[in-house]
């Protein structure tokens, strides 16, 4: 009766507080063995584990499903991160990691972004671009790997800040781009602070994403 009503739920009781939540750190083990991490960790892409996962995630299905069908990607093929946010994570992750194609960041929140990150960053950045002892840093933790972008770093870091920042500007005024930004030392990111539906993207072939994204096929 009574106590063998007590006596169960003691057990389920019991049966509560010993389930264990299981976790997963697949896709964080990865991010961290990358060469370019700590260069991503710096330019401030991912404050928190949550990010650093959803993006390898999107990053490991563009893997899984297309990396075959681009593996001919050239500056005429593009990665479009559409609803990005007020960081472009999933463009800038793309353009470290693949080979080819321009990776386009989407979002209107991206100027407001790369103002409070300006603002906050404690990394040590100059006006529109790195600044030389930032892009020899980074030219270090990647001499002796294959990053696509220790080549871009190298070539930085021998220049003037204010000229590698001014050299673009007028070109990224024409096409919409944000001229200055924290993340300007990408090589191959765009950063757009625009709703989808008024950027025009001219490209042989494009992948799409849309981790973020809230609004419809139709409307990209």
């Amino acid at each position: 009766g009574d106590l063998e009503e007590l006596n169960r739920a003691k057990y389920v009781g019991m049966a509560l507080h010993t389930v264990k939540v299981q976790t997963y750190l697949r896709y964080i083990d990865e991010f961290v063995r990358l060469s370019s991490a700590p260069m991503m960790l710096e330019l401030g892409l991912f404050p928190n584990a949550k990010e650093i996962s959803e993006t390898m995630a999107i990053w490991e299905a563009y893997r899984k499903f297309l990396s075959k069908d681009c593996a001919d990607f050239t500056d005429e093929d593009a990665f479009i991160a559409v609803g990005d946010g007020a960081t472009p994570r999933t463009a800038a992750l793309f353009a470290f990691l693949s080979k080819g194609g321009t990776c386009f960041a989407i979002d209107p929140l991206l100027e407001q972004g790369a103002a409070t990150h300006d603002k906050k960053s404690t990394a040590a950045t100059h006006s529109s671009s790195f600044s030389k002892q930032t892009a020899s840093n980074a030219v270090t933790k990647v001499q002796q790997q294959s990053d696509h972008n220790a080549q871009f770093f190298r070539k930085l870091a021998d220049a003037s800040p204010s000229v590698a920042g001014a050299n673009n500007q007028s070109a990224a005024k024409k096409s919409g781009e944000l001229d200055s930004h924290p993340w300007q030392g990408v090589h191959r990111l765009k950063v757009m602070p625009h709703k989808v539906e008024r950027v025009r993207i001219k490209v042989r072939r494009a992948v799409v994403l849309l981790l973020h994204c809230h609004c419809t096929l139709e409307q990209v």
